[in-house]
This record gives C-alpha cells, structure tokens and sequence, in this order.
C-alpha cells in the first residue's frame, strides 16, 4: 500500500484541529480589552473602575486605550486619556506615534494626553521636531506649547540650532507657550475682578 496518499489524510484532522485551537487562543481577548470595553458603559462608576484597573496593568494596557481615541465615543475617550496620564512614561512613544493619524479627534486625545503627562513628554516629542509627518509635526509642536514652562529649556536649546527650520519651530513654540500663559493670567485677572 502507498502511504504517501494515505498519511497525508490520517494528519489531516490533527492538522485542522490545531489550526482551530490556535486561531481560538489569537483571537481572545486579552484582560486589557475586556476592561477597555467597560470604558464605553454609560455608568460613570464603571468607567472609572475600568480606568482605574488599566492603569494599574501599565505597558500591556497601552496600545489597546491609544485604540479608543479613534472610536468618536468623547467618553470612553476621556477615560481612556485619564487611564494613559496615570501609566505615564510608557505611555509616551506610542501616543506620539499615534499623532500621525488622519482622525482629527484621535490626534487630539493624543496631543491632551502628551500634555497631561507633562515634562517627562517632553524629550521625546523634542526628537519628534526632526522626524515624523506633517501631521505628527503640527501635533507635536502643539503638544510641546500646551505642556508649557516644562518644555522652555529643551526649546531654549534648540533655538541655536545649525538646522534652521529646527531653531524657527523651537523659537514659534516658545513664543506661542509665552502667549498662552500671558491669555492664561490675563483671564484669571477678568475673572477674579468680576466675582465678587
């Protein structure tokens, strides 16, 4: 008998089978996207639990909360950029290179994000000056001007930079975080002339 037809049909189920079982085991959910479906509940409560438990698992809670931006829910979105802030440092190399998106909203929450984390944000974005795409290059200046003062030194650096456009976007950056903090104290002074 010719076992080289044979052999073949007798692997076969075995063959299927494992297929199937590793297909299963790729396609479950890991325990950071079941909490990140909890971020869309309509109870804040909830929310705050999911947040607060995908912060706790750190690195591996990233990439999934980065995924939330992109879905047009502001709430889950909220959370999600809460959840990040707290994570902090790990958190920075992938939101910045989540400001190459087209999604106008997605990009944003990454831009509140990197500001929320504040100065630790700072030295990477400063490299990203150099690099990156149109977008993540608006998004990153932005980025540099909301955290503000934190950001001054690196920029300060830059503005004597041989690379001119570097030394312009530093010298723009600086300008425009000396502005926002100006219109900051000139609101507050309005404010605190109108309550009583």
């Amino acid at each position: 008998m010719d076992m080289t037809c044979t052999l073949p049909l007798r692997v076969l189920p075995a063959a299927l089978l494992l297929v199937a079982a590793c297909l299963s085991g790729c396609m479950q959910e890991s325990p950071a996207d079941m909490l990140v479906a909890d971020l869309y509940a309509d109870t804040p409560s909830v929310q705050h639990d999911a947040a607060q438990h995908l912060a706790e698992m750190g690195e591996p809670a990233v990439s999934p909360l980065i995924g939330v931006f992109s879905s047009g829910d502001p709430s889950a979105s909220q959370w999600a950029a809460a959840a990040l802030c707290q994570i902090g440092e790990p958190a920075i190399d992938p939101l910045i290179r989540s400001l190459s998106t087209e999604d106008n909203a997605a990009r944003e929450w990454g831009i509140l994000t990197l500001a929320c984390i504040g100065a630790p944000a700072v030295d990477p974005l400063v490299a990203q000056l150099k690099t990156g795409n149109e977008l993540r290059h608006a998004a990153v200046k932005t980025a540099l001007i909301r955290i503000g003062e934190p950001a001054l030194p690196a920029l300060a650096a830059l503005r004597g930079s041989a690379d001119a456009q570097l030394a312009g976007d530093a010298g723009e950056i600086i300008q425009s975080i000396y502005l926002t903090a100006q219109f900051k104290a000139e609101r507050a002074n309005a404010t605190a002339e109108s309550d009583p």
